[in-house]
């Protein structure tokens, strides 16, 4: 039998959570550029408009913190399907409203329902796959995260601006509800957080430090990328495309790599210097008014997202025990999410006051910073790797 007939990653299980995910990613994305925007078209700031952003994320970190615990209790799928649900009812509501008050509680009520769907997603691909498949398990899942994006985020925007905002929050609400069928169509699965014998808790948080600082560098950039782009850029729609595609490419090729270099960590900063290239470009193209520019410069961003996301989280999953993914689903996702919510706040503040080009010199400059522990990662992936592959070389020539 083929390789590929033997692979967990066209199961019915991992196609189920596929599904789930794309559910949960389109009300995402599709709604996340255009929340800021509709505040300020009722008259908001633009800080107001990134704390929608940033309070949506402060609310998705807390229930990310939270959500092993719950998976323990109720399962996977069920935190699966009730993270789906608060995600997406809450949105249509947004139509009736323009005060900023209740869109922040509404924002806050979806970033709950985001936080459980992102960290049982991740977990579920390390339960439902074995090993050797994660780094593609971790792409493909990323991939039906990514595409949603791809598509959203701009179509977003346009839809918004070109057919009715009411009407967008209407789909964002609807489309992630129904992914709860194909998540309580999974099979009864639980996080366990504690061997019978006691684990090491701490040893393996300072494990993930270095791959968790990648991450949140990075997702701090996202999140000035998604929410200051569509107001200081004229080719936004285009922006927001390369950022999703180059995304998209990023980590599926990053996880296709990892299967195949048995070497999760060693893209980190290759991730870490295209991002901040991107970054520091964006900065640029809005000095220079230069749309193309800015296009370019996304695409180098998300291509290093990609990449960061899709290595950082393989890494992670392969220094804990199988009985902490659900630990280092919530740490890679914490990272990524705390880090998107920062940033929109942070440099908010910053816009409001040096302006968007300092703004996102400051991002690039930020994710720069992390390139020391992205290099400690992947040269002790390296040295880790190096006796294993020289181990089955010689069993190798033992048997011959």
């Amino acid at each position: 039998m083929s390789r590929s007939a033997n692979t967990a990653l066209y199961s019915r299980n991992f196609l189920l959570l596929i599904c789930a995910v794309v559910c949960m990613s389109i009300g995402y994305a599709t709604l996340l550029p255009v929340l800021p925007l509709w505040a300020v078209r009722g008259g908001a700031s633009e800080f107001v408009g990134g704390t929608m952003s940033g309070l949506f994320m402060a609310t998705t970190v807390l229930a990310q913190l939270g959500t092993p615990w719950l998976s323990r209790k109720l399962g996977y799928r069920l935190t699966l399907a009730l993270g789906c649900l608060l995600l997406g009812a809450p949105a249509p509501l947004f139509g009736f409203i323009t005060d900023a008050e209740p869109m922040l509680v509404l924002s806050a009520i979806r970033g709950i329902g985001f936080g459980l769907t992102t960290v049982t997603g991740s977990a579920l691909v390390a339960e439902l796959l074995p090993r050797h498949e994660l780094g593609r398990g971790s792409g493909l899942q990323g991939v039906a995260v990514t595409l949603p994006q791809l598509v959203g985020l701009p179509a977003g925007v346009w839809l918004a601006e070109n057919w009715s905002y009411p009407g967008v929050f209407w789909l964002t609400g609807i489309v992630p509800v129904l992914g709860c069928v194909p998540a309580l169509l999974l099979p009864r699965l639980s996080g366990q957080l504690t061997p019978p014998g006691g684990g090491r808790p701490i040893a393996q948080l300072r494990a993930l430090l270095g791959p968790w600082l990648a991450a949140f560098a990075v997702g701090l950039g996202y999140g000035a990328v998604v929410t200051f782009v569509p107001m200081s850029i004229s080719t936004s729609v285009l922006v927001l495309l390369a950022v999703g595609s180059a995304m998209l490419l990023g980590r599926w090729a990053s996880g296709v790599v990892a299967d195949r270099m048995l070497a999760p960590g060693q893209q980190l900063p290759a991730g870490v210097l295209l991002g901040a290239a991107g970054l520091a470009g964006i900065a640029l193209a809005i000095a220079a008014s230069s749309g193309w520019l800015a296009v370019l410069a996304g695409a180098l961003f998300g291509l290093g997202y990609g990449v960061i996301q899709n290595d950082a989280l393989v890494v992670m999953f392969h220094r804990v025990p199988p009985y902490r993914y659900g630990l280092a689903s919530a740490n890679w996702n914490v990272a990524i999410d705390g880090g998107y919510g920062l940033g929109a706040v942070l440099i908010g503040a910053i816009v409001t006051g040096p302006g968007f080009v300092a703004a996102f010199g400051v991002s690039a400059g930020l994710l720069l910073a992390v390139l020391l522990p992205a290099v400690v990662v992947a040269r002790r992936v390296r040295r880790t790797a190096a006796p294993e592959r020289d181990d089955s070389r010689d069993v190798a020539l033992d048997r011959a």
